[in-house]
């Protein structure tokens, strides 16, 4: 069981595009640095739901998966991409991807590649106002859910405007 301190310092890496941390090969040891060394500052061994939660909040921070969720396209390799930053190991032909929202459910990518799906049918589902991306990774049965918004033109307006 980890400690509140070591808990809030994962949670402080989590879903951050710090090139510091990384989880090793075994998916379930997370290793990181406060500054640019070889070696790690800690090491914390994860559980499967912990390796999950950083596999969701690497998804759910990708500018890349927020800019497709805002021009509702139906991008899987946005999202495969961002996996990918977690470090987590995975297998892209085991997985499945599905886009959810009040108007339907649909497949996008299975068996290492796009499904047969209708762009039209995914553009209806991704222009809803709530849309969730579920990801099996065939890989057991811990789970972990985040929430997060798209990259509107705005929200870019005002953070390229604001001066500190």
């Amino acid at each position: 069981m980890k400690t509140v301190r070591e808990s809030t310092t994962l949670y402080n890496f989590l879903g951050s595009h710090n090139p510091y941390w990384r989880l090793t090969e075994s998916s379930d040891v997370l290793r990181f640095s406060t500054t640019e060394i070889t070696e790690p500052d800690r090491i914390l061994q994860l559980s499967a739901e912990q390796a999950a939660r950083i596999r969701e909040m690497t998804v759910i921070t990708s500018s890349l998966t927020k800019a497709a969720l805002f021009g509702h396209d139906a991008n899987w390799g946005r999202i495969l991409c961002a996996l990918g930053y977690s470090g987590a190991k995975f297998d892209p032909e085991a997985i499945e991807l599905y886009l959810e929202s009040s108007a339907g459910k649909i497949l996008i990518f299975k068996d290492g590649m796009a499904a047969d799906y209708s762009e039209e049918e995914a553009t209806r589902i991704l222009s809803c106002s709530e849309v969730t991306a579920l990801v099996d990774m065939k890989m057991g049965e811990a789970e972990a859910t985040a929430w997060g918004c798209d990259l509107t033109y705005d929200y870019v307006k005002i953070n390229a405007d604001y001066r500190s």
